[in-house]
């Protein structure tokens, strides 16, 4: 890294051997070197095309934060409404101001859409990705909401490492390589050899530029691999509440030939196709018990091996998916919510049961009521995978 320390320690007021030794050694030509903040020696200006160079789709780094009111300001001074979003952000280069970001803190799943309002200035930009190693800057009220910042205004935490943003939708990730922005910026960076002229700008909604005279519209990533016409369940988008909560805003109404195409598409899935086998062979064990073909007396031995079936069928994890389940927000718990008590209706019809037949609730028949509950929890981890995606780790 292109980095040198403040001072040695020997150095004195006045001593200047070459012009990074120490702060007061600066020139006050940026571009043969420069001190940022009297804190980082940074070795020259970078260049107008590195300033608008877009960032990669996926980075990772430290998140920082704006003083009260900055962003919101930023947003109405470039015109840009913040209608529809979690909040405004501040990406590093220009180049990404207008585009929809996602957040993913660690142990978090993912956030957004937010939009990107700012960017670091041209001699700042250095000191902020490279020195400091930031990936984005958030508002003072997101900073509050994720505990950075007191509602007192009391600072806890300056940032947060190992934050992803990501222009492009968690669920479309797919195979999206994810980089340190702080080291592709430093293999990226270049330096203005001659003039220190501020170049003339002018931005237009959403992502247009005039850069000197030259316009410039910045696209949109596109995923590393095509996105799917149809997935078994439509991906909420997450919207911040007025109480400062992240909740799910429920998808458009979609037309009946698409709900078809989908509901189709779950039955490729081979986890429903595990659970579509599983239930033909509890409905045919109901149908030979009811014909007397099993006797009362063995209904426990077909329920043991029904548990046994889901235990393979689904491997010996339900733990672990509860686990994860554990760290998504809120609003998902009405998913998992629903799923349990599918589970528990299992159970109390196991227990109906057993008052007119012969069932013994022993630990045979405890273990397939847990069998009930964990195939429910089971199927809330692949309903939440679907709608979180990168949140989960893969059961």
């Amino acid at each position: 890294m292109l980095l040198h320390p403040q001072k040695p320690a020997h150095a004195q007021e006045g001593d200047c051997p070459y012009e990074s030794y120490a702060v007061w050694c600066d020139d006050g030509i940026p571009l043969d070197g420069y001190w940022w903040q009297d804190s980082l020696w940074i070795p020259g200006l970078i260049t107008v095309d590195t300033w608008f160079t877009p960032t990669p789709a996926l980075a990772t780094g430290k998140a920082a934060f704006y003083y009260p009111g900055l962003m919101k300001a930023t947003a109405e001074y470039r015109g840009l409404d913040l209608d529809g979003y979690v909040d405004g952000v501040s990406l590093m280069t220009c180049a990404d101001i207008g585009f929809e970001v996602w957040i993913q803190r660690p142990g978090h799943a993912w956030e957004g859409p937010y939009l990107s309002v700012d960017c670091a200035r041209r001699g700042d930009l250095y000191g902020v990705v490279a020195g400091r190693g930031e990936v984005i800057e958030v508002s003072w009220k997101t900073a509050q909401r994720w505990g950075m910042v007191t509602e007192g205004g009391k600072i806890e935490q300056w940032n947060i490492p190992d934050v992803r943003v990501s222009k492009v939708p968690p669920e479309d990730l797919w195979d999206t390589p994810q980089v340190v922005l702080q080291d592709w910026f430093l293999d990226t960076v270049r330096f203005d050899c001659c003039s220190v002229t501020p170049p003339a700008l002018f931005y237009t909604h959403p992502r247009t530029w005039s850069i000197n005279g030259v316009v410039k519209t910045f696209s949109v990533p596109i995923p590393a691999r095509p996105t799917p016409t149809s997935t078994p369940f439509p991906t909420p988008t997450l919207q911040e509440s007025d109480y400062g909560a992240i909740v799910i805003r429920e998808p458009d109404e979609k037309p009946p030939e698409t709900i078809q195409q989908e509901e189709q598409s779950m039955f490729r899935h081979p986890f429903y196709r595990k659970l579509f086998i599983l239930a033909l062979i509890a409905i045919l064990s109901l149908v030979l018990m009811a014909f007397q073909v099993i006797d009362n007396d063995r209904i426990e031995e077909v329920i043991t091996a029904i548990v046994g079936f889901v235990i393979m069928l689904l491997g010996p994890k339900p733990l672990r998916a509860l686990y994860d389940l554990l760290k998504i927000p809120g609003g998902a718990w009405r998913v998992f919510a629903t799923y349990v008590a599918s589970g528990i209706v299992g159970v109390v019809a196991l227990l109906i049961a057993g008052a007119f037949t012969a069932i013994t609730f022993d630990a045979e028949t405890l273990l397939a009521m847990a069998g009930l509950l964990a195939t429910a929890a089971q199927m809330a981890y692949h309903h939440l995978k679907d709608l979180y995606g990168p949140a989960l780790s893969a059961p």
